[in-house]
C-alpha cells in the first residue's frame, strides 16, 4: 500500500565541498530535459537511478550499503540532492549524476531529508525533525546558513518551489488531517490551499508554469493523483482506479506526470498526461520502484 512508503519515508527516513558545487554548475553533454531520477529496492536496499523518459538506459547512480532515497535535481541537471542513512540518521547529499563528487550538506542527529532545489540554484529545501515534529527548513546549497521556515506543533514535510522561487508548497498535519499548504519562501503567509478536513493530501509539486500543483489524496478510499488551481480550487482525480498512486512530478514542459503505482503488483513508475490519459508503465523491476522526479 502507499501508506507504507509515506511511513518509510517519513519515519524511517526514505523516503559540500566547494568542488562538488562547482560540479554541479557542469552540464552534461546528454540530453538532460527527458530524464527521470528515482529510488529502486531492486539491488537489495534502496538507490539512487536515472533513466531516459521512456523508461529506457536505467542506471544507478549511488552505491552504499545503506539507503538512500527521495532524489531532487538542480536546475542545471548536472547533479542530484538525496537523503541517506549511511551515519544512521537521515541526512542530505549531493552527487553529480555520474555518481562522483558526492558530498553531505546535513550533520546532525536528527532526520533531514526531501531535499528540493530552488529555481535558481541557490537553496535546498527540506524536512528535519531536529526542533520536534518534522518542519521545513531551508539552507544554501553547500549545507550553509540552516534556517527553519514552518514552527507548529505537527509534522510539515515534503516542499517543493514554485517555478518562480518565491513560494514553497508542503504537506501538514497541523489541523488534525494532512492538508497542502502554501508559504512565502521566507516562511510567511502559511496558507492552506487543499482544505479537504475529511481525507489526507500529501506530496505536492507544482507545475512548471507555475498554474497547477499536483498531490495525491485519499479521498475515494485509496491514493490517487490529483491536480489543482495554485489558489486550491478545481481539485480533479486523475489516476481513477482502485490501487494506490502516488509520487507525482511534472516533465519540464508541463505535458506529462510521473507518478508511482502498485496496479500491477509491486510499486513502479508509470506517466500519464496531465488529464489522467495515456498512463504507461516506464519500470519493471523486481523490487518497488519509487520517489520519481523529473529533470527540471
Amino acid at each position: 500500500m502507499l501508506i507504507k512508503w509515506i511511513f518509510i519515508a517519513s519515519a524511517v527516513g526514505l523516503f559540500i565541498s566547494v568542488s562538488c558545487l562547482s560540479a554541479c554548475g557542469e552540464s552534461s553533454s546528454q540530453s538532460i530535459s527527458q530524464r527521470i531520477a528515482f529510488t529502486s529496492v531492486r539491488d537489495g536496499d534502496f538507490e539512487v537511478y536515472v533513466m531516459n523518459a521512456d523508461g529506457s538506459r536505467q542506471a544507478r547512480v549511488t552505491n552504499n550499503r545503506d539507503n538512500e532515497g527521495s532524489p531532487a535535481w538542480s536546475p542545471d541537471g548536472s547533479c542530484i540532492a538525496f537523503a541517506s542513512s549511511r551515519n544512521g540518521n537521515w541526512d542530505v547529499y549531493i552527487i553529480k549524476t555520474d555518481g562522483t563528487n558526492e558530498s553531505r550538506l546535513t550533520q546532525n542527529s536528527a532526520y533531514d531529508e526531501f531535499p528540493a532545489w530552488s529555481p535558481d540554484g541557490t537553496k535546498i529545501a527540506f524536512q528535519s525533525d531536529r526542533d520536534g515534529p518534522y518542519q521545513i527548513y531551508l539552507m544554501n546549497t553547500d549545507g550553509t546558513e540552516q534556517i527553519r521556515l514552518t514552527n507548529v506543533q505537527a509534522n510539515d514535510r515534503t516542499p517543493n518551489w514554485s517555478p518562480d522561487g518565491n513560494k514553497i508548497v508542503f504537506a501538514s498535519e497541523r489541523d488534525g488531517d494532512r492538508e497542502i499548504y502554501v508559504m512565502d519562501v521566507d516562511g510567511s503567509a502559511q496558507t492552506n490551499i487543499s482544505n479537504s478536513p475529511d481525507s489526507d493530501e500529501w506530496f505536492p509539486t507544482w507545475s512548471p508554469d507555475g498554474t497547477k500543483i499536483a498531490f495525491i489524496s485519499d479521498r475515494d478510499g485509496d491514493w490517487e493523483i490529483y491536480v489543482m488551481n495554485v489558489d486550491g480550487s478545481v481539485q480533479t482525480n486523475l489516476t481513477h482506479n482502485t490501487a494506490d498512486d502516488g509520487c507525482p512530478t511534472w516533465s519540464p514542459d508541463g505535458l506529462k506526470i510521473a507518478f508511482i503505482s502498485d496496479r500491477d503488483g509491486d510499486f513502479e513508475i508509470y506517466v500519464m498526461s496531465t488529464v489522467g490519459s495515456e498512463q504507461t508503465r516506464l519500470t519493471r523491476s523486481q523490487g518497488d520502484d519509487v520517489f520519481p522526479a523529473w529533470v527540471p
